[in-house]
């Protein structure tokens, strides 16, 4: 009988624990979309080691093929420090370009950022051009997600184990988002201005204000177009329910605009990372 009584309270025991477990796991499902892109983007901050490969392809009207591609990698060491690389993009475009950045090949470039103060920052020699970083690490991006005004939803038909995000920045969001990345690629331009030894360098007064006019006509151009510009950004975020963190990322980004001849313009830019990590 005894044994009997033993047996009977340890199975309630069980069961117990079976249904705390139970309630604890329906409290994890229950995360909001926005909470469970939160919770993603304050786990990468646990993360010491990461590293992730991706592609971006970019394309000028409504459809088509994408002519100008590029395939690069990253790896994080220490939390903060981060090493990028690019390469070739094995997917097939209307013609081998690469996409550059300014008059730079994104074909082959290696370079570093440091995440301090709240700012990825290039770790950049002198003049090199290190403009082209920014847009292809994916940390740096949802930083900026999680900071702008956005909508959140979880997408059905996710593969198990995991959940999928759809993240739609508003359109001023957007226009900012593109508009910073832009404007911080025009200020680096002008900074190789006063470098020595860069091309961009002019080696006296004369050719320097000309340079500079040109300069100033351009960014003055592009910041009007980008006011009036028409942009649109959505995200899908792959999230492993097991550890919360990011597993892919994924986007689209529209922009329309018209020129100072009134002519209409479309530019897409899409872009997906794999991301494999260890705390």
């Amino acid at each position: 009988m005894r044994r009997f009584g033993t047996i009977l309270r340890l199975r309630m025991v069980w069961i117990a624990l079976s249904l705390m477990l139970f309630v604890q796991g329906c409290g994890m499902e229950q995360l909001t979309a926005e909470q469970s892109l939160n919770r993603a983007i304050a786990g990468l901050e646990g993360v010491d080691r990461l590293t992730f490969k991706g592609e971006m392809a970019i394309r000028n009207g409504e459809s088509g093929v994408f002519e100008q591609s590029v395939a690069f990698e990253g790896e994080l060491k220490n939390h903060h420090l981060l090493t990028l690389t690019t390469s070739k993009s094995a997917s097939p475009v209307s013609s081998s370009s690469v996409y550059s950045a300014g008059n730079t090949s994104m074909d082959g470039l290696k370079g570093t950022m440091k995440y301090e103060g709240g700012i990825w920052r290039p770790l950049a020699d002198g003049y090199s051009n290190d403009n082209w970083m920014s847009p292809l690490n994916p940390l740096e991006q949802l930083q900026m997600i999680g900071k702008s005004n956005k909508k959140v939803t979880e997408e059905s038909g996710a593969a198990r184990g995991t959940k999928v995000l759809r993240i739609e920045l508003d359109s001023k969001a957007s226009r900012q988002m593109i508009t910073e990345a832009l404007n911080g690629q025009m200020q680096q331009l002008r900074n190789r201005m006063d470098q020595k030894g860069d091309a961009l360098y002019p080696e006296n007064e004369k050719s320097r204000k000309r340079l500079l006019a040109v300069w100033e006509k351009g960014n003055r151009e592009l910041n009007q177009l980008l006011s009036k510009a028409d942009v649109s950004t959505v995200f899908y975020l792959t999230i492993n329910k097991k550890t919360d963190l990011p597993q892919k990322l994924s986007s689209e980004r529209k922009v329309s605009y018209q020129d100072s001849f009134g002519r209409k313009h479309t530019e897409s830019m899409m872009s997906n990372i794999s991301f494999s990590q260890s705390r």
